[in-house]
């Protein structure tokens, strides 16, 4: 309730860069999905938020449809505006997040 928050889990990211920031508020998990592959990356798994926008919490950047990271940023701001973090955290928001549990990004 509010107020009565319990810390479960807590980790590193990388968020927005200046000129594409991560927009702050309350929203909530609206999908999720288990890997973006495009010509240039591979992110896996996905977890999406901010309904009918392509902001989500996914992996750190692997080449082109492998697990084989290449963009090691965490800490500090370096994405377009979605949330990188490592396999193992998004794994596990991927695996114990609910769709409808909500966000709130400062």
């Amino acid at each position: 309730s509010k107020g009565n928050w319990k810390l479960i889990h807590e980790f590193q990211c990388a968020t927005g860069k200046s000129s594409s920031p991560t927009p702050v508020g309350v929203t909530y998990v609206t999908y999720k999905q288990t890997a973006w592959v495009t010509d240039s990356y591979t992110c896996r798994p996905i977890v999406r938020f901010y309904p009918g926008t392509g902001y989500a919490f996914h992996s750190r950047l692997c080449y082109p449809g492998t697990d084989t990271e290449y963009d090691f940023s965490a800490g500090y701001p370096v994405s377009l505006g979605c949330i990188r973090m490592y396999k193992s955290d998004i794994n596990w928001i991927y695996n114990n997040i609910p769709v409808g549990t909500a966000v709130v990004i400062f």
